[in-house]
């Protein structure tokens, strides 16, 4: 009950203005909350919890896209998880009688680690291998080169002892995942002579882009393969009864170093084609 009394002694008028009524027990809204992950990775759950100062407050969340909630109201705690990977911002207002406030706070969703390599001969049997994931916090890579060896950073470069073929294995991790990728590559070392068990040529050579492969002995079953020098296969081909010769044509190749893998049952040739 509120009571007005005159104390002016100037008459019975009393005049009264807008008069505003407070309940002391209202505290004004100041925004806060805690995100227990800030960089949760791809479909894991996280725990949202207002920090927040005030009393009979009201709330509501903005959680960004590609999210899945319970609810966009409530004090919470609120478990959420987004389904798509990337920055994403959450945004908290509360509201009471006295007036409201808000805050947001930035997350990153991250995701499995790409987990792909290519690689680079560099000669004298050295080879420089690129991861796709770049290097950068919380990452790591494992490398076995196939020789025996481990290796380990984003790009690694490995000499290896002799010309040759080699499985070489990385291993990408991040919080979220572990992945794996496998390769054969063939390191090539200029100065080394050809390996030629099939007793084979090259005519011409140099050439440019077209020639023949020349058998001194007739082979039932032949599979040759061509490979620039990163070791990719760039054409491959099987013949049975073979003439004693095979006609190639590469001239739509740029010039330079190719290697000639030619195998029949348990002998293998590699030769050196050199591309004007």
């Amino acid at each position: 009950v509120l009571r007005f009394t005159n104390v002016s002694d100037n008459g019975n008028n009393l005049y009264l203005d807008n008069i505003n009524i407070n309940d002391l027990a209202i505290q004004p809204p100041i925004a806060n909350f805690n995100i227990s992950d800030n960089r949760p990775c791809k479909n894991d759950p996280i725990e949202v919890t207002s920090l927040s100062a005030g009393t009979f407050l009201d709330y509501t969340w903005e959680w960004d896209e590609f999210v899945v909630a319970s609810t966009e109201v409530g004090v919470g705690p609120h478990n959420i998880f987004y389904f798509v990977e990337g920055p994403k911002t959450i945004t908290m207002t509360i509201e009471n009688e006295l007036g409201s406030d808000f805050v947001s706070k930035d997350l990153e969703v991250i995701f499995f680690p790409e987990n792909d390599f290519t690689y680079q001969n560099q000669g004298l049997n050295t080879v420089a291998f690129f991861a796709e994931e770049p290097e950068g916090s919380g990452v790591s890579y494992s490398w076995d080169f196939g020789d025996g060896s481990m290796g380990s950073g984003a790009n690694p470069v490995h000499t290896y002892a002799n010309e040759d073929t080699y499985v070489v294995t990385l291993v990408v991790t991040n919080k979220c995942a572990s992945l794996q990728s496998v390769q054969t590559i063939m390191s090539i070392a200029s100065s080394v002579n050809d390996l030629n068990e099939l007793d084979l040529s090259i005519r011409p050579q140099p050439n440019n882009g077209n020639f023949e492969i020349v058998f001194d002995e007739r082979y039932s079953d032949i599979y040759f393969e061509i490979l620039d020098v990163n070791g990719r296969v760039i054409k491959s081909e099987r013949k049975l009864n073979p003439n004693s010769t095979i006609p190639i044509d590469i001239q739509d190749v740029t010039p330079g170093l190719y290697m000639l893998k030619v195998i029949s049952s348990d002998k293998t040739s590699l030769m050196k084609i050199i591309k004007e």
